[in-house]
C-alpha cells in the first residue's frame, strides 16, 4: 500500500518519495489521521514546520484523542517560536492524556521552560508587561508551580504595581512555605505599601518554617537582612 511504501521511504530517509506516496494514501482516505502524522513527521524531517503544523493539525481534527497529532503539532509550535499556540495546544489534550503519555507531559514541560525563559528574558531588558504575560502563561499551564508566581511578583514590583506583587508573592508562599524569595517578594511588597509591621511578621514567619526544616542559616540570610 501507499502508506507501507512511505513508510519504508520514512526509514530509509527519503523523504521527498514518502510524502509523495502518504500524499496519494490520503488522496485515496481523507478520514484516516496516521497518513497525516506520518506525513508530518516527513515534513519535520526536512525542516518545514509550518507544513508539518498544518498536517498535525488536521491529524487533530480527524481524531482528537490521537497522541502522535499533539507530539507533532507541539514541537512544530515550538520550533516555529509560537509559544502561546503551543500552550492552547497544551491545554487542549483531552483530561488524563498527559498524565498517561509521558513523551507529551515532558514536551509539555518542555513548553513550560521555554515560556518561562522567555518571561525571564523579558524582564532583564525591562519588558516589564511582556514579561507578567509569559508568567501568567506559564501559570495558566501549571498553577501549582511557585516560581512562575514569584517571577511574576519580581516583574509586578518592576512596574511598582505593589498589591499584585503581593498577592503573587503570598501565592507563591502559599505554594511553599520553605521558598524564600516568595517570603522576600511578601516583605518588600509590604514595605512598599507602608505596612512595616506586617513585613516583619511576614519575615519572622518565613524565618520560623525555613528554621523548622532544619534549612542551613544561610538559606534565610536575606530575610533577616531584610528585617534590619
Amino acid at each position: 500500500s501507499a502508506k507501507a511504501e512511505g513508510n519504508a521511504h520514512l526509514k530509509a530517509g527519503r523523504h521527498d518519495k514518502a510524502i509523495e506516496l502518504y500524499s496519494l494514501a490520503i488522496s485515496i482516505d481523507r478520514q484516516n489521521p496516521v497518513y497525516r502524522s506520518n506525513r508530518s513527521a516527513c515534513y519535520q524531517a526536512k525542516g518545514m514546520w509550518a507544513e508539518a503544523a498544518a498536517d498535525a493539525r488536521e491529524c487533530l481534527n480527524l481524531d482528537v484523542n490521537f497522541v502522535k497529532g499533539f507530539l507533532h503539532l507541539v514541537r512544530c509550535q515550538l520550533q516555529l517560536k509560537s509559544l502561546g499556540d503551543a500552550a492552547k495546544t497544551v491545554q487542549s489534550t483531552p483530561m488524563g492524556m498527559l498524565s498517561a503519555q509521558p513523551e507529551l507531559a515532558a514536551l509539555a514541560q518542555t513548553v513550560r521552560d521555554q515560556i518561562k525563559g522567555a518571561g525571564n528574558a523579558a524582564l532583564k531588558v525591562g519588558q516589564h508587561q511582556t514579561a507578567i504575560e509569559h508568567y501568567s502563561l506559564a501559570i495558566s499551564l501549571d498553577p501549582t508551580e511557585p516560581v512562575y508566581w514569584s517571577n511574576r511578583s519580581a516583574a509586578y514590583q518592576a512596574k511598582r504595581a505593589w498589591r499584585e506583587a503581593l498577592g503573587d508573592a503570598r501565592q507563591a508562599v502559599k505554594l511553599d512555605k520553605l521558598f524564600i524569595k516568595g517570603h522576600l517578594h511578601v516583605g518588600r511588597c509590604l514595605l512598599q505599601l507602608g505596612s512595616p509591621g506586617e513585613a516583619v511578621s511576614a519575615c519572622q514567619d518565613g524565618i520560623a518554617s525555613l528554621q523548622e526544616a532544619a534549612q542551613p542559616t544561610a538559606t534565610y540570610a536575606p530575610l533577616q537582612e531584610l528585617l534590619k
